[in-house]
């Protein structure tokens, strides 16, 4: 089919063998495939390379997040950066930091370890009602029910599907709604092809499907 945006040729994927080909259609995935027919406004040989979606940095200092955005931190050399960083942060004020952490959502691993819990999240979230929290594992595998309870009476709470099995993510929709549950995979732990599987099977339609399967976390994180 004709009329793609933009056109990957000849691109390594996750988990395929050889050489593929991916069609981006109005910011989405269109086609992909083994020399796709049809033309491009763009067309890339990305020569053998991986094709990901793009990246979200898990390490990131939330005191420094988002100080790019203030015009009077020096970015022309390193040294400059840090004195005029330095100098920021001896007048940030507190409220500062918590306008640059309600445009950013935070992970919190929520799997079975007994020393983490989602009540203990629960108190992040109301603490900070503004900030979006994303329990992931969504409780597996002692509590998910706690998990479920926590996200449907926090609006600002959500539950995040890798390598949960197929009952526990059906208890997480039910409770959550599927508007409050967001895809991952714990690649490469789990693989993605198998964790879309099973979202299908737990979602009741296509719309549930596309909320969980990427809709759901670009909203939360802004990207058009």
């Amino acid at each position: 089919m004709s009329g793609y945006d933009i056109l990957l040729r000849h691109g390594r994927l996750l988990d395929h063998q050889g050489l593929y080909d991916v069609a981006l259609r109005d910011g989405l995935v269109a086609a992909v495939g083994l020399n796709i027919e049809g033309t491009a406004r763009e067309t890339y040989d990305v020569d053998s390379r991986l094709i990901l979606p793009a990246f979200v940095d898990s390490h990131v200092h939330l005191d420094k997040a988002f100080l790019a955005d203030e015009p009077n931190i020096d970015r022309s050399t390193r040294a400059g950066f840090f004195a005029t960083l330095r100098e920021f942060k001896c007048n940030e004020k507190t409220e500062n930091i918590k306008a640059r952490m309600r445009r950013i959502a935070i992970y919190g691993h929520c799997m079975h370890d007994f020393w983490v819990n989602p009540l203990s999240y629960e108190e992040m979230a109301r603490t900070f009602p503004d900030v979006s929290v994303i329990l992931g594992h969504m409780g597996i595998l002692w509590s998910v029910a706690e998990a479920g309870m926590v996200a449907q009476r926090n609006p600002n709470v959500y539950l995040e599907t890798s390598v949960v099995p197929l009952r526990s993510l059906r208890i997480g929709l039910q409770m959550a709604g599927a508007e409050k549950v967001v895809f991952g995979t714990d690649w490469p732990a789990n693989d993605y092809d198998m964790q879309l599987e099973m979202i299908r099977r737990a979602t009741r339609n296509e719309a549930e499907f596309k909320f969980v399967a990427g809709e759901n976390l670009a909203r939360l994180l802004k990207i058009s």
